[in-house]
This record gives structure tokens, sequence and C-alpha cells, in this order.
């Protein structure tokens, strides 16, 4: 048998779709029962003795999993053989989860952080996703050039220190519809330059 899953989802196959719907015996008359034999190594299964059953894939689990039963006659005797169910537990996309960076720089000077810049600490926990970000709200004091791949810069304003922020969108699968997104704060501490005063040496 063969069914299909979704990842982090409950399968829930009923009995006239269940491992035994395919089964055959010479009376007719006789019920089978489905007796489990090789539980699943990647999820949860509750197997019921009339074929039907439920299946909950481990948290993020894709691929196929695996687990094989005996019909048998109630109170008699089983197949000789037991027969292999496999369940496909398909993809879905994840959403990111864009996180939070903090970055300093001496006021007047030009702030530049090369790739993969705010996109280091960001998680994806699909990691053949395509990951890139976008400018949600621009920075008050300042002039800033994000990129795609999460490398940036930032000039402060002339006379500027203090503490200015910016925006991003986190984009997962960028040029796909169903693409998830999330959004995180970058914040940047420009700090004042410490002013020298020399003495006046009166002749």
């Amino acid at each position: 048998d063969a069914y299909e899953a979704t990842e982090d989802e409950e399968l829930s196959v009923d009995a006239e779709e269940g491992v035994l719907a395919n089964d055959t015996i010479h009376d007719e008359t006789v019920e089978l029962i489905a007796a489990l034999v090789d539980d699943v190594e990647h999820g949860t299964l509750e197997l019921a003795a009339d074929g039907s059953f439920t299946y909950l894939p481990e948290e993020n689990f894709v691929g196929e999993d695996v687990f094989t039963y005996k019909a048998c006659i109630e109170g008699g005797e089983c197949s000789e053989e037991p027969a292999t169910v496999t369940i496909t537990v398909e993809p879905v996309n994840d959403e990111p989860n864009a996180v939070d960076d903090e970055y300093e720089t001496p006021m007047g000077k030009k702030l530049e952080v090369p790739a993969p810049g705010v996109l280091e600490n960001d998680i994806d926990p699909d990691p053949s996703d395509e990951q890139t970000v976008e400018v949600k709200d621009l920075p008050l004091h300042g002039e800033l050039v994000l990129n795609a791949d999460g490398s940036f810069t930032y000039e402060p304003d002339a006379g500027f220190h203090g503490i200015d922020t910016f925006t991003y969108w986190l984009i997962s699968e960028p040029g796909v519809q169903s693409a998830y997104m999330d959004s995180a704060t970058v914040t940047i501490t420009v700090r004042p330059v410490a002013r020298i005063f020399l003495p006046i040496i009166l002749k």
C-alpha cells in the first residue's frame, strides 16, 4: 500500500481506504484484522484492527516512512509474509524567522557590512530555500543601501549621533507567490566622536 502525507500534518485514513482494503480472503464471510509488525521510524502511527490508521510525521520530516502489518483472521492465522505500507511525506514551505540585529559606527563614518549581513542570524527551517531581504522602513537619520544578500551600507547624517533604526523583510523563496515573509529591526548606534580641546597659552 502507498499513501501521501503533508509535512507536519496528521494523515487520517478510514477503513474503506485502509491497509485491508485491497487484501482478500477466500471466505468472504470471515473478517480480516490488521496486526502491526514493524512500526514507522519517523513519526507516530496508530493502526486499528479494521485497517484504518492515523500517522503524524516528526516535525519537519519529509521523505518516505514505512510500516509493515499482517492480515489475520480473528482468533486464527495470519498471512505468512507481512505487507509493506509506504507513506510519502511531501514538504511544505516553512515560515522563516527574521531576528533583530545591532550595529554601531562612529559619528560621520559610513558603516559597511558584508554579506550575509542581516541574514547571518536569521532562521529558515528549510535550508534549501533561497533567502533574500528587502527594505521595509528606511532609517530616519542616515542613508541606507540594503542588498538582497543581506549586506548593506549606512551613512549617518552629518552631525548626527544616537540611535537610528531600519526594518527589513526576510523573504523565503523569492518570486514564488506563496513565499513566506518575516520582518526584523536593525538598530544602529552612532557614537559621538570625542572632541579634543587644546589649551590656549597666553604669552
